[in-house]
């Protein structure tokens, strides 16, 4: 049985950083707004602008998709928070001892790795590409 959070401090520091890096690609980074008659955010932020002109489209997409992959792993990792302090209040020690080993936690952060990995290359995958995007059209082209 933990005396102190001491066991938790692991988890409660990549939440912290994944939070941080989340909070600044989507409010820094990318600062997405919604403006009418866009179906989606709008991206405008002068960084990705800059970060377009150098590393391109498929670069920028990369920018958006890490954001995403944080967002993934804040959730993953605020679930094992949350089996974490279940398995600290079970009456089961040798659950408590089984889940707070080097074996158990480098499974679960490369568990964590992976899931957020494959979350991110799935969203990468299914944006559009450049050639698909709306080319400055005016409305009266559609009616």
């Amino acid at each position: 049985m933990p005396k102190t959070m001491y066991d938790f401090r692991p988890c409660l520091c990549v939440l912290c950083v994944l939070d941080g890096l989340f909070a600044f690609f989507l409010g820094v980074v990318i600062d997405v707004t919604f403006q009418f008659p866009a179906l989606a955010g709008v991206i405008k932020s002068p960084i990705i602008m800059f970060l377009y002109r150098y590393v391109g489209y498929d670069g920028c997409k990369v920018i958006v998709c890490s954001t995403f992959t944080f967002m993934a792993g804040i959730v993953y990792f605020q679930n094992y928070g949350i089996n974490f302090r279940f398995v600290t209040i079970h009456p089961n020690k040798k659950l408590y001892d089984m889940y707070n080993s080097k074996k158990a936690l480098f499974a679960i952060y490369v568990g964590g790795f992976c899931t957020v990995s494959t979350i991110g290359i799935a969203i990468y995958i299914l944006m559009y590409p450049e050639r698909n995007r709306w080319s400055g059209c005016k409305l009266s082209e559609f009616n």
